[in-house]
């Protein structure tokens, strides 16, 4: 079984200003403690560093659009805001394999909203919410389905994020609008443990260290190199 753990950050001056007053660069961080993760669980790693032609948040595609995905048998992308701990449960050993894998946030709001939508978004309803794509797992019968629907989609939903489109809003925009609209079209969410997607803006603060992987989203990058610095993180 050859897996792949891979990461993206690529920065570019129209970036949403991802650093929101972050005065360093929190991505290396993350490469540093990931690629140790990668290297304990047995998997292979890499980290790119290219943007993708829609923009930077489509960088989780790249296995897919460049056709390289299909050198493995299951890959799973982690975002570039996340550190791993020394609680080292193997995120692969979660695979559902008739899915994609990604952790449900609790949105059963927007679920209820949007149930109308010609995306088949009630799917979701059965999960409570919509997933968020800090770790995202990707198995190799998926991908072929998977590609089509990216290329064949990925423009417009870039162009409805940046027109503030609600219902693509509410998903999350960009690749996160993208791949919950592939999941409510192809009905194959594989729920993920929170443990391997511990959302800090989500859960509580002081209780992630019993995660595997944490998440330090938008303002919460700000503690993000204090744990680092913790015996507690992997690097």
């Amino acid at each position: 079984m050859k897996r792949l753990i891979y990461q993206y950050y690529y920065h570019e001056a129209d970036r949403l200003q991802d650093a929101l007053d972050v005065q360093y660069k929190y991505w290396e961080y993350s490469e540093k403690s990931i690629k140790k993760y990668a290297e304990e669980i047995g998997a292979e790693y890499k980290f790119l560093n290219k943007g993708h032609q829609h923009c930077a948040f489509y960088g989780i595609f790249i296995p897919f659009l460049e056709g390289w995905a299909n050198d493995y048998d299951q890959i799973c992308f982690i975002d570039s805001d996340m550190l791993a701990t020394r609680k080292t449960y193997n995120v692969f050993d979660s695979f559902r394999p008739n899915g994609l894998n990604g952790w449900v946030m609790p949105t059963l709001g927007v679920v209820n909203k949007y149930w109308n939508h010609g995306s088949n978004i009630r799917y979701l309803n059965q999960f409570g919410g919509h997933i968020n794509t800090g770790t995202v797992l990707f198995h190799k019968g998926m991908f072929a389905p998977f590609t089509r629907f990216i290329e064949k989609h990925m423009e417009d939903i870039y162009n409805k994020s940046v027109d503030n489109e609600p219902f693509i809003g509410a998903l999350g925009k960009f690749d996160q609008a993208l791949i919950n609209c592939y999941v409510c079209r192809a009905s194959n969410l594989g729920p993920l443990d929170v443990k391997y997607n511990y959302h800090l803006n989500k859960k509580k603060v002081s209780d992630r260290w019993d995660a595997t992987l944490i998440h330090y989203h938008r303002d919460k990058k700000k503690l993000m190199q204090e744990d680092f610095n913790d015996d507690r993180i992997l690097k």
